[in-house]
């Protein structure tokens, strides 16, 4: 496959021609499915996940107290995200630093 450059374009605009046709491309791919097979996609989508948005959710999740939460993010113990000053921790990931297969009532 040839290399394409693309030059006088921002990478901004580049990516959003690539969304264009990715979008085009998907649409029409599903449109050629008959009816059975398009309830089987949105049947088969996962659901969405919840992700905790605090410190506090994050206490509450794991049962601790909220500073010992915040010392265990703080000491890169408990993987999050962070966008903007917003914290957002994926459960999964939190269970799995912890070393825990189920969360514990």
């Amino acid at each position: 496959m040839a290399d394409v450059i693309f030059s006088g374009i921002t990478l901004e605009q580049h990516k959003s021609i690539m969304r264009d046709i990715v979008r085009e491309e998907i649409g029409q791919g599903i449109a050629n499915l008959s009816a059975s097979q398009k309830s089987e996609i949105v049947l088969s989508q996962p659901p969405e996940k919840k992700l905790i948005s605090s410190i506090k959710g994050l206490a509450e999740f794991i049962h601790c107290s909220p500073v010992t939460a915040q010392k265990l993010k703080n000491e890169g113990l408990i993987p999050f995200m962070q966008i903007g000053r917003k914290i957002l921790f994926d459960p999964d990931l939190v269970l799995n630093a912890m070393g825990k297969k189920n969360k514990v009532k």
